[in-house]
């Protein structure tokens, strides 16, 4: 039976490179998990239904922090074509209520694994409010599944998986996986978890091709009213 596909088209956002553009903030307590660069079962997700959200994307600026998050997407790029991913979400603060927030945001796709970090910290004056963006950089990236452990280098948050690990990762055991991230200039590891809806939706991602990709059933479009 095939999946229902719905189609999206906005202009989204986050460069294929992340730019290190700030000093590094101090870091919140790790004691009581209070940020998402600590150690952080808090994750974003949305309840997978088997359907397929179509997005067009020209630019990965700021579309990791808009994506459905943990259900199957159909990505179009003008670059890469279209392939299948799945976008998880590790997040705390709000930007409104405490000043601050962070977060980790995996991106598991045919392409391979590419990680967005940011904590955005707000000042206001009596006038006016500004929000200072500090961007992370990551090349090393380890995956735990149940007890299987596979480590990953990359450039830039971006890594390759080979077919094995895809494999893997398409016959993952149901249940939630681990990630460790090692950030540049944070001297320590963030463990992060990966929602239970993101392993399941790895199988359609790691174990469908594009050609089994369903047909459009309904267009939405992100910029009509």
């Amino acid at each position: 039976m095939r999946s229902k596909l719905l189609a999206i088209t906005g202009a989204a956002a986050i460069a294929t490179s992340m730019v290190f553009v700030a000093a590094l903030p101090a870091q919140a307590n790790c004691g009581d998990n209070a940020s998402a660069f600590c150690e952080t079962d808090e994750s974003d997700e949305e309840v997978n239904d088997g359907e397929i959200v179509r997005l067009e994307i020209n630019d990965w600026r700021d579309a990791a922090f808009d994506l459905p998050y943990s259900r199957p997407l159909l990505i179009v790029h003008p670059f890469d074509g279209e392939y299948l991913a799945v976008a998880d979400n590790n997040f705390s603060g709000n930007l409104d209520w405490v000043n601050w927030d962070e977060s980790v945001i995996s991106i598991w796709s045919e392409k391979g694994v590419r990680i967005v970090a940011r904590r955005r910290e707000k000042s206001c004056s009596f006038f006016s409010c500004r929000t200072n963006v500090t961007w992370y950089e990551t090349n090393k990236l380890d995956v735990k599944v149940g007890d299987t452990v596979f480590s990953l280098e990359g450039s830039n948050g971006n890594f390759v998986l080979t077919d094995e690990q895809k494999h893997f990762l398409a016959t993952a055991p149901a249940g939630p996986a681990i990630i460790r991230i090692s950030f540049e200039g944070m001297g320590n590891e963030v463990i992060n978890d990966i929602g239970e809806n993101t392993v399941d939706a790895w199988r359609t991602v790691y174990g469908q091709t594009g050609s089994s990709q369903a047909d459009v059933v309904e267009t939405v479009d992100e910029n009509s009213n």
